[in-house]
């Protein structure tokens, strides 16, 4: 169910090898620590994933992981958001834009819906109520 791009971005944030601005700062290249996102904090994987704007919709994501949803939808969902979260930065640094959480919502619901009616899912429900 996962798309491998939205794994590996995953497999990079969870080893905690993202090259967010924290990082080149630590070492002197980069000076300006400043979130592209929100513009408040210095931007790391923490404030980027979990601190921002954005961290509402993991907890509404998650809210609604009861019952008879399979974790693998989860996983892919999640996968998704971290995905998008990270497109949502690259799209502030070199494109100047800022996405909001609403549309980061609606393109994992998009992809989601797809995956779903493609497998023929028994939870296709859940995902159609999920951002609602």
């Amino acid at each position: 169910m996962n798309i491998p791009k939205h794994s590996f971005i995953c497999w990079i944030v969870m080893h905690r090898r993202l090259l967010t601005r924290d990082r080149p700062a630590k070492m002197g290249i980069y000076q300006d620590k400043e979130c592209l996102l929100c513009g408040s904090k210095p931007e790391s994987i923490n404030h980027l994933f979990f601190e921002t704007n954005i961290e509402g919709l993991w907890r509404r994501i998650t809210r609604r992981a009861k019952g008879k949803i399979s974790r693998s939808l989860i996983k892919a969902v999640l996968a998704a958001l971290t995905y998008h979260i990270w497109q949502a930065r690259n799209g502030a640094l070199w494109n100047e834009a800022v996405t909001s959480p609403g549309k980061i919502l609606k393109m994992i619901k998009e992809e989601s819906r797809s995956r779903i009616t493609a497998s023929n899912n028994k939870d296709a429900d859940w995902i159609n109520n999920l951002f609602n």
